[in-house]
């Protein structure tokens, strides 16, 4: 296996062999546990996943007007649901894939956690606004 260590002794697949792995996987489980490729980013790929939360937080604050404030948090709360209901129901199948528990490229576990973070965060964010 085409693996490295790394910090915490978890194994990490190479970012190519784990889409090959993974190229068996009906499509939309495969974009959405690696959260539409960035899972294979060759470093942080965690990072990398947790971002699309943020952008959209950031973008709706801009674009939303003030009393709208409840679709950011609309948002974030079916990011939460999709990412919950992704790893619940494929990830065991990607681990079977890839053959290596809690692989580097799942990122989907991040837009979950990105997004309890941010839940509610948007209001403070427009008080300093105004």
């Amino acid at each position: 296996m085409n693996t490295a260590k790394r910090s915490l002794g978890e194994p990490k697949m190479d970012p190519a062999v784990a889409r090959q792995r993974m190229a068996g996987m009906p499509w939309f489980p495969r974009f959405s546990l690696t959260v539409g490729g960035l899972g294979f980013a060759p470093f942080a790929s965690g990072t990398w996943g947790s971002l699309p939360p943020c952008i959209a937080v950031l973008g709706l604050v801009v674009l939303l007007p003030a009393g709208l404030g409840w679709v950011i948090d609309a948002v974030l709360v079916a990011l939460l649901v999709w990412a919950a209901f992704g790893c619940v129901r494929w990830t065991a199948a990607a681990e079977e894939a890839l053959g290596i528990k809690d692989p580097s490229c799942i990122v989907l576990d991040e837009i979950a956690g990105m997004s309890i973070a941010l839940l509610g965060l948007h209001w403070p964010l427009r008080a300093m606004a105004d």
